[in-house]
């Protein structure tokens, strides 16, 4: 197993992620999630990047490396190399989340799974294929 992505990879493979979800999910289902939350929040502390997904009512989601100006719903705080180790299959997110390697912020974690269920197992899958 190798080391995460660097800032740059990291940044090129988390936008390519978050068009395929947006694909994936379809707009109904993003504009269910806009009605939730209007944007997310991935803070990488390892490389010092905060990368945000900003979901809108008629069904779209973008990516952004600047700050939208908008309160993050939802916050998922943890290194570039455990969010790669979870996203890639090789570790668990309940575990590492147990055991404090990711923070989350924000939506109630009971109510990210009402949500929210689909979208976290989504932007995992997608951010498989677009490392491939």
């Amino acid at each position: 197993m190798g080391d995460a992505p660097g800032l740059e990879m990291m940044t090129a493979r988390l936008q390519k992620t978050v068009g395929l979800a947006r694909d994936e999910l379809g707009s109904d289902e993003v504009a269910a999630l806009a009605e939730v939350m209007k944007a997310m929040c991935l803070a990488l502390t390892d490389i010092d990047a905060r990368f945000y997904v900003v979901f809108a009512g008629e069904g779209s989601a973008g990516f952004a490396l600047q700050d939208p100006g908008l309160e993050p719903m939802l916050t998922i705080t943890t290194t570039a190399v455990v969010f790669d180790r979870m996203a890639m299959g090789d570790a668990n997110p309940a575990v590492e989340l147990a055991m404090r390697k990711v923070k989350m912020g924000g939506v109630p974690v009971t109510r990210l799974a009402r949500v929210g269920a689909n979208l976290i197992d989504t932007l995992f899958k997608c951010y498989r294929e677009a490392g491939s």
